[in-house]
């Protein structure tokens, strides 16, 4: 699909970079202009995928933000805004594609009206996006993103690569917000639960992939810095499990710590640990990283499994998130609130306070997000820290649910020095 950013004189157009203050997104991905009817001095984008896995809970996320707007009455300070919705996924996609991100990342950094994005839902996503928005010839545009949890967006260590995350900001400005638990808090919150249940020696297993080493990595140092011995430390492989089995025997074990994907030979180890050993709550237990959480009902070998899972569930938030939860759940005409939709509010939110203490440029915006201290949010109090990620909570924006099949066990805050312990090691 050509890009194509419009400027509108007298009902007339031309394409090309706009500056324009009647111009707009005219993408074909991105939704006409809402602004409750009076023409916007600004514009916020919003970015998730309308097809895949991600969709139903992207609709909800679009309301919330959406009801957002609306209820600050399209302004921000003294800022009249305008909001597009834009869609990050192509046809035949199974969800957001590369090609999409890069065309819509551009149509923003094009446009000079665009004060900040909302988005996306996926890492890879904000992967391609980041670095163009943040090279801006106008000044690096916010991206706030609800879900995006890649810890190497915004740290450096174990599991990424010795570029990132630098090259993600080769203009040398961050310009990427979470409002999320990424791995390193999962980690920490992992740590914290496998102490907190009582267990005394920990066997750690991982798929030697980024994302299982960064995760196991992570624990290992959050475990050590709570006092919880850490008895092993291996690779689980796809061949063979006996000699895993039996190291874990002879280091006296009693929990175990997958940090990896089950497609990766995770499933087929929990069915031979489920043989060789017994179940997962059993003598040795096992609690699983959150790419887990696609088969914790796949049967026998994940009964009695614990998945970490970044968030909490909607009974544990006050009772004015859960409104927006549930507001959201009604216009997307969904079956079920989804927590999600809480963030993407609180991230809109925060963007709103930014732009309203801000001059109007982007680069104001970005002076008054990072650092900054949020108060009276959705998610609570908390630090936005001056690489993009939260902190300095118990709240549920550093939240980690531990579930057992589908029921809630606990949610874990992590503390702070935790999750610091558990970023040195990345």
């Amino acid at each position: 699909m050509a890009l194509a950013v419009v400027v509108v004189v007298g009902g007339c157009g031309h394409a090309g970079r706009a500056s324009d203050q009647t111009a707009t997104l005219s993408l074909a991905a991105c939704s006409a202009v809402q602004s409750g009817g009076a023409a916007p001095d600004l514009l916020i984008a919003v970015d998730f995928p309308s097809r895949g896995p991600a969709a139903a809970a992207s609709a909800q996320m679009r309301a919330a933000v959406v009801r957002q707007l609306r209820l600050a009455g399209y302004r921000a300070g003294r800022f009249r805004i305008g909001l597009q919705q834009c869609d990050d996924s192509s046809p035949g996609e199974a969800g957001w594609s590369s090609a999409a991100c890069q065309r819509n990342a551009t149509a923003y950094a094009d446009l000079e009206r665009v004060i900040g994005v909302i988005g996306p839902y996926d890492s890879g996503c904000a992967i391609t996006q980041i670095p163009i928005l943040g090279s801006a010839t106008d000044g690096a545009i916010p991206l706030l993103s609800p879900v995006a949890t890649y810890p190497c967006l915004t740290r450096a260590g174990a599991g990424c690569d010795v570029s990132e995350p630098a090259k993600y900001y080769p203009a040398g400005q961050r310009n990427f917000v979470r409002i999320a638990a990424d791995d390193v808090v999962e980690a920490a919150a992992t740590a914290q639960f496998a102490r907190s249940t009582g267990h005394r020696r920990v066997f750690i297993l991982h798929d030697d992939e980024a994302y299982g080493l960064g995760l196991a990595t992570g624990f290992r140092q959050a475990a050590r810095s709570l006092g919880l011995p850490v008895v092993g430390f291996d690779v689980w492989g796809s061949g063979d499990h006996g000699r895993l089995f039996e190291a874990i025997r002879r280091s006296r074990a009693d929990v175990v710590y997958l940090a990896g994907l089950p497609e990766r030979g995770g499933l087929q180890l929990l069915d031979d640990k489920a043989r060789a050993s017994g179940l997962n709550d059993g003598r040795v237990s096992v609690i699983a990283s959150d790419a887990f959480a696609s088969v914790a009902t796949a049967g026998p070998p994940t009964r009695g499994l614990v998945v970490a899972v970044a968030g909490q569930p909607l009974a544990r938030f006050d009772r004015e998130a859960q409104r927006v939860a549930r507001s959201a759940a009604r216009a997307s005409k969904s079956s079920w609130p989804d927590p999600l939709a809480i963030h993407a509010a609180a991230a809109t939110r925060i963007l709103l306070d930014a732009i309203a203490g801000s001059d109007g440029r982007r680069a104001s915006v970005l002076q008054r997000l990072l650092p900054s201290r949020v108060r009276g949010n959705l998610l609570g109090a908390f630090s936005i820290f001056p690489g993009g990620d939260p902190g300095d909570t118990r709240g549920p924006v550093t939240a980690v649910t531990f579930w057992r099949a589908a029921v809630p066990v606990t949610t874990i805050a992590p503390m702070q020095a935790t999750i610091d312990a558990a970023a040195a090691a990345r």
